[in-house]
């Protein structure tokens, strides 16, 4: 106890050294508090944003299709869509499971023409498995109004608006090249979609899945499944369930991860640099404090040889010096729980509007505000991380004191 005590006492001897310690403790532990909650809320954001702009959880495909996916092959085809569909719905943890028919349009206007990709869907299953149904800007939506949904910046190059007429040609199903062949129609537009990302406003156009099936010679089959599974499911324990109830037939289930690849390899490269720049920061803040110790050992030099002369062990100075480290730590982490709370707080309930930041013609296709996701746990990490650079800025330093010659000491003492 009375080692304890010394070492709290010197811990005070030099407020400031001692204050700017505990700030860098504090900053560095904030750091791993704020950073830890800020990756995965990014990445938490981004991937919700793919499943419920894009992707669903599980998609469920003919075998063979992806193999020949540049294609978007008609002849590889979810079969008695409506069967399975039902089939599927029986699992009580599936919230719905929405076809869709992926093919190439060339749609028409004035004189105008343009091959893009269409994607016929479902109204209703749709809007329960994606957000479409929220992005209509101008005109309904297909549950209203059938036909085309085109993105606005595709509408106003061509003037396009709701009401207006457009015509369509696409090829339809065909067992065989031998007989292909195109289908003509005139389809009115519904609605003008925006998502803010030029990929998708730009090239793709949504068309009501009964006008497809008829335009395509498509009698209840669809390119694919798409399925939501309910808040507080996992997709990743319903996916083994999915394949199982699928045996014996030409399909396979895919987790939403399969057709966002991009988006997850840039996520995990930038959870990589994340990483890469906090060790840079880790580092600098250990050799901070370790230099501060350093010099408090240098200016006690006589005072560690008047303490090795009258009995102090080599074990207790340095536990001594290691005591004192791991106090400044302690008021670092006391200071950045109160402070990485209550920016925790605020950035999982409020967010950061970040949008507002941005020049208007600049698209933010995931959503303007930012919210943190943050568990107990990053807290506990960051406990972790301020004992451990107690240690490792302490611990050297510490075994320099021990280490002083008496003599010497005692020595430099006399010189003063």
């Amino acid at each position: 106890m009375g080692l304890i005590y010394v070492a709290w006492r010197n811990v005070f001897r030099n407020k400031r050294r001692t204050i700017l310690n505990v700030i860098a403790v504090a900053i560095g532990m904030i750091m791993v508090i704020i950073g830890l909650g800020w990756m995965r809320g990014y990445q938490t954001g981004i991937f919700n944003a793919m499943i419920n702009f894009e992707t669903g959880h599980i998609q469920v495909l003919d075998k063979d299709y992806l193999a020949q996916e540049r294609r978007l092959p008609l002849d590889l085809n979810v079969e008695r869509a409506s069967e399975l569909r039902a089939r599927l719905l029986t699992d009580p943890r599936i919230e719905e499971a929405a076809p869709r028919i992926n093919f190439m349009m060339t749609l028409g206007f004035r004189g105008k023409s343009r091959t893009l990709l269409a994607r016929a869907i479902d109204p209703v299953p749709e809007s329960r498995v994606t957000i479409l149904h929220t992005l209509i800007v101008s005109g309904n939506y297909l549950d209203k109004s059938p036909g085309v949904l085109i993105g606005r910046p595709l509408a106003e190059k061509y003037g396009l608006q709701a009401g207006d007429s457009v015509a369509v040609t696409a090829e339809t199903k065909l067992s065989s090249a031998a007989n292909a062949q195109e289908n003509f129609e005139y389809m009115k537009v519904a609605g003008i979609f925006h998502y803010g990302y030029p990929a998708i406003d730009e090239n793709v156009v949504y068309v009501d899945f009964a006008s497809a099936s008829g335009f395509l010679l498509m009698r209840d089959e669809a390119t694919k499944l798409v399925l939501r599974v309910k808040p507080g499911d996992d997709p990743g324990a319903v996916l083994p369930d999915v394949q199982a109830r699928l045996a014996g037939t030409p399909y396979q289930a895919y987790p939403w991860e399969r057709f966002a690849q991009v988006v997850v390899s840039a996520v995990a490269a930038d959870g990589s640099s994340f990483g890469f720049i906090f060790l840079i920061i880790y580092i600098l803040i250990v050799i901070g404090i370790r230099n501060s110790m350093s010099m408090s050992v240098e200016e006690r030099v006589s005072e560690v040889g008047t303490l090795r002369a009258i009995g102090m062990k080599k074990r207790t100075v340095m536990l001594m010096f290691l005591a004192e480290s791991t106090f400044l730590a302690g008021l670092g982490i006391a200071a950045s729980l109160v402070a990485g709370g209550a920016a925790a707080w605020v950035l999982q309930n409020v967010g950061f509007d970040f949008g507002s930041l941005m020049p208007a013609d600049i698209p933010i296709p995931f959503g303007s505000r930012f919210t943190a996701d943050f568990r107990a746990y990053d807290f506990l990490i960051a406990v972790l991380f301020g004992c451990l650079t107690a240690i490792l800025s302490g611990l050297a330093p510490a075994q320099r004191a021990a280490k002083r010659v008496i003599a010497r000491a005692m020595g430099a003492q006399a010189a003063k």
